[in-house]
């Protein structure tokens, strides 16, 4: 909110998709694509009114990519979403503290970086 876009683009990679050769790390779900796609919405960014555009820029499994974009434009259309998806495993220490690393870099550009909570849980 604070940088108020008209026009919200992402270079929409599916290549962290969990079926995908390259993102057998990430492991992202098709539902948890279309979580942080829906984050981009009208509610979320409302100066952009909900003008927000995928550009397709990787996903190597056929399958994996036809079921992660077909779950990012229902989150576009403002489809009901699939329940979240419970992680098996919580994120690695080295995962959660680049995320902290990276809101400390940036909380002093962005107020909504200041006081977060920080409920990830590490192993």
């Amino acid at each position: 909110r604070e940088f108020a876009p008209t026009l919200v683009l992402v270079a929409a990679g599916f290549d962290a998709a969990a079926n995908d050769p390259c993102g057998a790390r990430c492991r992202l779900t098709p539902a948890g694509f279309a979580r942080m796609t829906r984050r981009l919405g009208a509610d979320a960014l409302p100066s952009a009114h909900g003008r927000v555009g995928l550009i397709l820029e990787g996903g190597y499994a056929p399958a994996s990519l036809a079921d992660c974009v077909a779950a990012c434009i229902r989150a576009l259309l403002g489809d009901d979403l699939p329940p979240p998806d419970v992680s098996e495993s919580p994120p690695s220490r080295a995962a959660v503290q680049a995320i902290e690393e990276t809101c400390l870099a940036h909380e002093a550009f962005w107020g909504c970086l200041r006081n977060r909570p920080m409920p990830l849980v590490c192993r």
